[in-house]
């Protein structure tokens, strides 16, 4: 047996004994409590490379609540020993054999460690302890390995979804190209850098990456002589500072430069231990807030505020964080992102134990949680089984493993400047024109100090021109402003402007002069017209309004959260670009984009469910004509003039058609020329069919009015009918004649709107509509509509003096009013609607085709139904021409009651019969008188 076989069974079989000591021992305090306790290794980061307090409170907290409860591993407690690991691997190491080999019971799993390097020598060792370790901060995208890894479950997303998710989503969506990455050679970070190197391959995406080393001042020369302006850091936040600091050297940063870092280093991590760098930190912090670099990091909560598994939502859980922040023991933590997933990963033990509790009982083994040992595989392979079964809402949100690893979401932040409310950022500084109060010079210093400010410096020309810039977006009335420090007077003008920024002023408000009167004089500035800036000389008692300045507040602000499931940005805030727009990636390159143009046309189902109604309308209409012929000599239709219904159902066929006609996805392949001229087609069809409708029905309706409203009973021919309808249908084919003649139709196309291709932004799709019209629009409308609202004014009038009039059972003229006043109503909406949508074809068709269907059918309901009830009730009716039934017109000759000459028998016996009436009534007066005599 060699020394390490030996070795390994010394060990061994310490490992047995300290085991059945602690059994022994967990018994014993199981009498003394009435619960058996079950311990946690917890292995967190209380300094060193990253203060991970926060999540001790936030796992502590949770052991609390967990133990409070009666439904969670009932009979057992649940207890955790802990140790800084301090991000260091060796000591996570060394606190892995505290653990296993103290005094205490078994660590029945392991809870951390925090940092990734010190998470992988753990999680490599720990199977052979039979010990799951459960990660709830360490994001190393190579502790996904089930393979080298089989024992780890992690409840926070690695950092590959985390970081690399949002960096591609940036690239693809601004268009940067060329981007430099700067990564540290823990696995933890290679890894990144080894998958965005493999997605950004397609994209056609040069990643310029250099590795951190001892020497950072040649790195940022490499990438400031490749331009690179597109920087990604992945590293520790010391290292961050060294890679700063040699920019500030060569002054690589600014806004034409955009800058993006791990997340998780916190607010003011610039003004750190500075050691290792030849930098203030004002330096570093000047190159942060004048590049205003983004920072990626886990969502730090749920933004989902329901009930989690412990009973509360997750803001309450960050007000009982923030409230424990002021316990005395905990004095000492800092608040991170990290809290809830430490939350949710002790819940997540806690029901992993409840779920295997449970499988032991329900197979009757004499086995129990408090059996563990580190030598024993079956509780172990049984945890990992139940493990995976875990789901629940929590802290952090929706958690479920899948091969270890959970989905999640990243949390964008921007370090980004504020002001207090009323002042104005320009970059780094804070400024308040104060309009409403006039002091002199020395009152308005003292003004700006008491607001922790002081008067805005004017030493140099960015600053005039920023003070021109805020002034011109406010739109003050008063001119010249009080101000501080100007530039020196050896400069040889005393202005400066919007189109000459680089010609400095002259004088400054602190430099006093001496002028001819011995009286002393300060500087103001001068604003003209927003395009200049001027110093003038005033006397310093002068009062006036005054501008101050102070420095601006930096922190992080979350902009947004990327969720790595769906790969969509959801923006809570702008980004606030520090030159006012996305940087660009470098030179810019001439790029020839591909615009591809889609017309959006009517809907196919909306195109055949108005032709079907059109159709099954003609396909009526087609019937009801030949009915009518049919019926001709029928009373029931020779009293309302077969030939005018005849007329008005060509009309209705007419406007039917025109619905058919009209381009659509169905109808798709037609040119803009082809286009125009089905639109001709359509609106010639449409009008003449609508014209000859009207026409009608008002001819009939004059006919009533003229026959029944005047005394004199005028007889109306239907010749004349039929003349003033074929005048009326000829002025509008004339007027349609020279509209199109003088106005050609043409087809214009409105941009809707434009798509980008999210792989490809010069690929763009350009979506827009074709729509009919003419040039100077008003005068065709007017000409087509002229005549129409003519005859619809006459009709209507004419409707309404006969509103009294009387009508026998085969007279038709109330229909005839009662179809006019439909017309004028679907007409009317019909105009409106036209000018409503005038650039919306779809719209426009849906609604016009609406009210020409329903306009048309309700006026066949109105005509035709009645006759047609008529025929059904009395089939038998006699023709029209046996049942002529006389009137006397007013020139006292019989005629009919159609207004044809009756034949000479009907006159002659007519008379015989007025003859016998005559007799009759002689016949009763002197009956009448005979009664009479006494």
């Amino acid at each position: 047996m060699n020394g390490f076989t030996t070795g390994y069974a010394f060990w061994y079989g310490v490992t047995v004994l300290v085991t059945a000591w602690v059994s022994v021992s967990a018994i014993g305090n199981a009498t003394e409590n009435g619960k058996i306790p079950l311990y946690i290794g917890g292995m967190f980061s209380m300094s060193g490379g990253w203060d991970g307090s926060g999540c001790l409170m936030a796992a502590e907290y949770a052991l609390e609540q967990i133990n409070e409860r009666s439904d969670i591993i009932p009979g057992y407690e649940l207890r955790m020993t802990w140790g800084d690991t301090q991000c260091d691997p060796g000591r996570a190491t060394r606190l892995l054999f505290n653990h296993t080999y103290s005094g205490d019971a078994p660590k029945i799993i392991l809870l951390g460690p925090a940092c990734s390097r010190s998470a992988h020598p753990v999680a490599a060792a720990s199977p052979y302890y039979n010990l799951i370790t459960v990660l709830y901060s360490a994001t190393s995208a190579s502790l996904r390995d089930r393979v080298k890894y089989p024992y780890v479950y992690r409840d926070v997303p690695n950092g590959v979804n985390v970081y690399n998710g949002p960096y591609l989503w940036l690239l693809k969506n601004y268009g940067w190209r060329k981007v430099g990455y700067i990564y540290d050679p823990n696995d933890a970070f290679t890894s990144r850098l080894a998958d965005i190197n493999r997605r950004t391959a397609a994209l056609n995406v040069t990643i310029v990456s250099e590795v951190i080393d001892t020497n950072a001042e040649n790195l940022i020369a490499k990438l400031k002589n490749d331009d690179i302006r597109i920087v990604f850091i992945d590293v520790f936040p010391e290292d961050a500072r060294r890679i700063l600091c040699e920019a500030y050297k060569v002054s690589f940063y600014g806004p034409d430069m955009f800058w993006a870092l791990p997340g998780w280093y916190g607010d003011g991590w610039w003004a750190g231990d500075n050691r290792g760098t030849d930098c203030t930190a004002d330096q570093i912090q000047e190159i942060v807030e004048l590049s205003l670099p983004i920072g990626v990091d886990v969502s730090p909560i749920s933004t989902v505020n329901d009930v989690t598994i412990a009973g509360i939502t997750p803001r309450e859980f960050s007000e009982e964080m923030r409230n424990r922040l002021s316990w005395p023991k905990y004095q000492a933590i800092t608040e991170n992102a990290y809290m809830s997933y430490s939350y949710d990963a002790v819940w997540s033990i806690a029901l992993m134990l409840n779920r295997t509790a449970a499988r032991l009982e329900r197979l009757n083994t004499h086995v129990r949680l408090e059996d563990f040992t580190y030598t024993n595989s079956y509780l172990s392979e049984i945890f990992l089984q139940e493990f995976a079964a875990v789901k629940f809402f929590g802290a952090s949100g929706d958690l479920a493993f899948i091969n270890g690893e959970r989905l999640g979401s990243s949390k964008i932040s921007q370090i980004q400047g504020h002001c207090d409310p009323d002042w104005q950022i320009s970059q780094r500084d804070c400024y308040i024109f104060m309009s409403d109060s006039e002091h002199e010079r020395g009152m308005a210093g003292r003004s700006c100090a008491n607001m922790g400010a002081e008067l805005a410096e004017v030493d140099s020309i960015p600053k005039i021109q920023t003070l021109m810039d805020l002034w011109s977006s406010n739109n003050f009335d008063e001119t010249s402003w009080i101000v501080g420090p100007a530039i020196p007077r050896d400069h040889s003008s005393n202005t400066t402007s919007k189109d000459d920024p680089e010609e400095p002023p002259t004088h400054g408000p602190d430099e006093t002069t001496q002028n001819a009167g011995d009286q002393q004089s300060c500087s103001y500035i001068e604003f003209i017209e927003g395009l200049e800036a001027k110093l003038v000389e005033v006397a310093c008692m002068e009062a006036g309004p005054f501008i101050c300045r102070k420095s601006a507040v930096f922190n992080y602000v979350t902009v947004g959260t990327f969720d790595s499931v769906s790969e969509e940005m959801i923006w809570a805030n702008d980004i606030a670009w520090a030159g006012g727009q996305v940087p660009s990636d470098g030179v810019p390159e001439v790029v020839i984009p591909v615009i591809d143009h889609v017309e959006k046309m009517t809907p196919s189902f909306v195109y055949i469910l108005m032709v079907s109604f059109a159709a099954c309308g003609a396909i009526a209409s087609l019937a009801l004509i030949v009915f009518v012929v049919k019926y001709s000599r029928n009373r029931a239709i020779a009293a309302a003039n077969p030939v005018l219904c005849g007329v008005i159902l060509l009309s209705t066929l007419l406007i039917f058609i025109s619905v058919t006609i009209h381009k659509s996805e169905v109808i798709s392949t037609l040119n803009d020329s082809q286009h125009a001229n089905l639109c001709r087609v359509q609106s010639i069809t449409f009008s003449i069919g609508f014209t000859l409708g009207v026409a009608t029905l008002v001819t009939k309706i004059w006919k009533v009015y003229t026959e029944k409203a005047y005394t004199s009973k005028v007889v109306v021919y239907d010749w004349w009918l039929h003349l003033v309808i074929s005048i009326t249908v000829a002025v509008d084919i004339v007027l349609q004649i020279v509209i199109h003649a003088a106005f050609p139709t043409i087809v214009r196309r409105h941009i809707l709107r434009e798509e980008v291709d999210p792989d490809d932004i010069h690929h763009v799709t350009v979506f827009y509509n074709s729509v009919c019209t003419h040039e100077d629009i008003l005068i065709p409308v007017f000409l087509a509509s002229v005549d129409k609202t003519f005859l619809l004014l006459a009709g209507l009038f004419w409707t309404i003096e006969i509103r009294q009039a009387k009508f026998s059972v085969f007279e038709d003229g109330h229909l005839v009013a009662a179809s006019i006043y439909n017309l004028v109503i679907f007409a009317s909406c019909g105009l409106i609607i036209t000018f409503l949508f005038p650039s919306s074809p779809t719209e426009l068709y849906i609604f016009t085709s609406a009210l020409a269907l329903c306009c048309t059918v309700i006026t066949l309901f109105i005509i035709f139904l009645p006759k047609i009830l008529y025929l059904l009730k009395e089939p038998t009716t006699q023709p029209a021409e046996n049942r002529v039934t006389m009137t006397t017109s007013s020139s006292g000759q019989p005629c009919s009651s159609h207004g044809r000459n009756p034949p000479p028998a009907l006159v002659e016996e007519n008379k015989r019969l007025r003859a016998q009436y005559s007799k009759l009534q002689e016949l009763q007066k002197r009956l009448q008188r005979v009664r009479r005599i006494p």
